[in-house]
């Protein structure tokens, strides 16, 4: 009898001892469980910070390479715009050259020819005094 209760206590231990045992396995297993699962969270999570950060500098470089390009343009475009001014004013520059040619040669011809009718008038009468 001695003996049963002697097995009996001694069964009774190694379960309280298994079951520890058991416990503390159990719990250093859900330890590393959620150690793994922070660590994977973690490595999730900076990959899609890398992710979004590598996004928002192409992002940005394509606002930076927008706005270059329109700069460029609209320099282009002010540099061909003062040559069309410079063309347009050198053309109409000639043109004011040439119409006033004109008119002084105009001009020129009705002196000569008011010049021409004066001295008729003037022989005429000169003619006619004598």
């Amino acid at each position: 009898q001695e003996r049963r209760m002697m097995s009996a206590s001694a069964t009774s231990i190694q379960k309280m001892v298994r079951g520890r045992i058991a416990y503390f396995d159990f719990v250093i297993t859900m330890v590393s469980i959620i150690t793994c699962q922070s660590a994977a969270r973690r490595w999730r999570s900076k990959r899609r910070l890398n992710v979004l950060r590598t996004q928002q500098r192409e992002c940005a470089a394509v606002k930076i390479q927008a706005i270059y390009r329109g700069f460029s343009r609209m320099k282009c475009f002010v540099i061909t715009l003062c040559k069309v001014i410079t063309v347009q004013t050198a053309f109409r520059g000639w043109i004011s050259r040439r119409e006033l040619s004109y008119l002084k040669e105009e001009k020129r011809r009705i002196e000569n020819e008011a010049s021409i009718k004066l001295q008729k008038m003037f022989r005429g009468l000169s003619c006619s005094m004598k």
